[in-house]
């Protein structure tokens, strides 16, 4: 997957990325892949 070759550290998506598409790229990407949902809360 080539987002992995880019060295970016974290990918969120949105609603709009349906579960097929994150179910993929969550295999893919593991823990580098976040989802945001209604009432999200992420501190950095």
């Amino acid at each position: 997957m080539e987002i992995k070759q880019t060295g970016i550290d974290l990918i969120c998506t949105g609603h709009c990325t349906k579960e097929r598409a994150y179910r993929i790229m969550k295999q893919q990407l593991g823990d580098k892949l976040k989802q945001f949902k209604v009432g999200l809360v992420m501190e950095f």
